[in-house]
Order: structure tokens, then sequence, then C-alpha cells
């Protein structure tokens, strides 16, 4: 498995007649001890575990996959696939392009961004229920047309993320002091608390802390702080008119340079593109 962090790959998002495409699809098989070597992509992605087992690699970190699996993928994530050495790994993939996957932020906020987490990848098991409901759908992007048809695309993307969502509402409901962190984070007078601070009002360690959000959100407790941060960047962008420092000082940060850093990972533009985005009606 190589550690390289490749360019990441495109895809054309235009048909020969100039007609836009929203999604790629395909239906992949990897024999046993395959190993798709790390890459990253320049849009989102999804996958689906038809049936087999495996492991996604990102960074050091490495998850079991087995059927039923759903895994969101952020735009440039550098990830990895490996098909156990027992048995062949089969998953259906949809890739969208990074306009559409910016559309469903706008339109969905954090709902969204905690789908295509930016730190690792979202993994959700589904019910079979779910799986009989959800195959179909997918099946059918991959062999048709549909992937022309904007309003088919987003249909199957939303229908997706709702049993995303859905399974994971299923799940054992969250520790009392991490519930009460999270609470704490919408409050945007809190959002200066940083780990520490969140650890402290939680009454553990950060380690602890960190362990627990790992658990029980995927992702690190600076993750889940700087999402709530950038959430509230987005909502002020869109919809205040203070100055972009402001806005940053506003969300706990300090450091302005950082600020546009995290932004552009997060939104693909400049605090003040998103702004003008906003305003023109795009976002």
């Amino acid at each position: 498995m190589t550690s390289l962090d490749p360019a990441p790959t495109r895809l054309p998002w235009y048909d020969r007649a100039g007609g836009e495409v929203w999604a790629h699809t395909q239906r992949a098989f990897y024999p046993p001890h395959f190993a798709f070597p790390q890459h990253r992509h320049h849009y989102a992605e999804f996958f689906l575990i038809e049936r087999g087992s495996g492991v996604h690699r990102v960074a050091d970190q490495v998850s079991p996959l087995n059927a039923g699996d759903l895994v969101f993928v952020h735009p440039e994530l550098a990830h990895a696939l490996e098909a156990s050495s027992q048995r062949a790994l089969v998953f259906l993939n949809v890739a969208i392009p990074l306009r559409l996957y910016r559309d469903l932020e706008g339109r969905f906020g954090s709902s969204a961004h905690w789908l295509w987490a930016a730190q690792s990848p979202r993994t959700v098991t589904l019910s079979a229920r779910a799986l009989e409901v959800l195959m179909p759908r997918i099946r059918e992007l991959e062999a048709g047309e549909d992937c022309r048809d904007r309003l088919q695309v987003e249909s199957v993307l939303l229908e997706t993320m709702w049993h995303a969502t859905a399974a994971v509402a299923q799940r054992p409901r969250l520790p009392a002091p991490l519930a009460q962190v999270i609470r704490d984070l919408s409050d945007p007078e809190n959002l200066r608390l940083g780990v520490a601070g969140m650890a402290q009002r939680a009454g553990w360690s950060r380690e602890h802390l960190n362990r627990q959000i790992r658990k029980h959100l995927n992702e690190t407790a600076v993750g889940l702080l700087t999402r709530h941060r950038l959430d509230h960047a987005a909502r002020l962008l869109r919809h205040g008119d203070q100055d972009i420092l402001a806005v940053c000082q506003d969300c706990g940060l300090d450091n302005l340079s950082h600020f546009y850093r995290l932004v552009r990972r997060r939104f693909g533009c400049s605090p003040g593109a998103l702004r003008g985005r906003a305003a023109d009606g795009a976002v």
C-alpha cells in the first residue's frame, strides 16, 4: 500500500454534446487481496458495499468494510481501499461534481457536511430494509442515462442522505456530557471554548473527549469544533454585513490566514467569494 498522496483525479462533467453530467457511477469488483492505492478526487463521492469485505484506509486510520456499509468521502480526501484476503469486495460507487456538492452544502448546511466529513470518511451501516429500497435506485443511475438528469441524480442523493441520517438516528444516544458539549457549540458565544474548554464542560480529559467524539461521531474534537465554527461563519457571511475579520473573531478564531484556509477547504472558495455567491443566489 503506497503512502504517496497523488494529485486529485478529475472526471469529465460534460458529455460530447456539451450537456452537463451530474454523476458518474460504476460497479467495482475487487478480488481477494486486491488493493487500490491511496488517491484523492476532485469531486465528492459515496459508495455502497454490496457484498464481501475489506478495509478503508485514511492516513493511519483503518476502518472495516462489510456488506451494507455506506461510505461518504469528502472531496480531495486521500484514501485507499483493499479487499480482504478471503472475500472479494463488490460495491456501487457514485461520484458527484463539486458544484453539486457545494449546492447541497449550501441548502442543507451541517447535515450535508456531517455526511461528507472533511477529516475522515463517514461510514453508516444500513438496515436490510434500507438496502432493499436504496440499492435499486443507485443501480438505476448506473444502468441508464439518468446521470444527465439533475433531478434524478438529486433524488437519489437525497434519498441516500436520508437513509444515512436515519440509520445514525437509530444508534444508541450520545453520552450526556458529549450531548451537552454539542449543545454548547450551537451557541456562538461558546465557539471560543477551544478543545480544552469543551473537555472542561464535559468533565473529561482532552484525551477522553477525543476518544468519545471519535467513537460516537467519527471525527476529532478539533474537527467537531471547526465544523461548528465554519457553520457559524457561513451564516454570518451569507446573511450579515460584518467584515471578514469580525466574522473570523466571532467564530472564535484569531488568525485570519488560518480562517481563510479553513473556509477554502470547507467551501471551495474564499470568505469574500462565499458572501458573493450568497448575494448572487448561488448558495
